[in-house]
């Protein structure tokens, strides 16, 4: 819900004749803007969730192509690549 500001929609178009006088021609075409996107952060949380669903294997190479030590379990795994990935930020 939007409330109608009259007195805005007043001074709009006191502007607009304004600049349209000042410019010296007789229509002024405006574009519509679009307010821009909002991109949506990464939760932390789901990164953790992504990286779960990968098997030791793919940890391994994960880690190994991060230069991170590939030894031991895979929550050991996926708190190495979350913390390196949290440091590079």
């Amino acid at each position: 819900f939007v409330s109608y500001d009259q007195n805005w929609a007043y001074t709009k178009f006191g502007l607009i004749r304004t600049l349209r006088d000042h410019v010296g021609v007789e229509t002024i075409i405006f574009r519509e803007v679009h307010e821009p996107m909002k991109v949506e952060e990464e939760d932390e949380g789901s990164s953790d969730e992504d990286l779960s669903s990968l098997s030791v294997a793919d940890l391994k190479e994960r880690c190994k192509a991060a230069g991170l030590p590939v030894g031991g379990k895979k929550a050991d795994l996926i708190e190495r690549l979350s913390t390196s990935g949290s440091e590079e930020e």
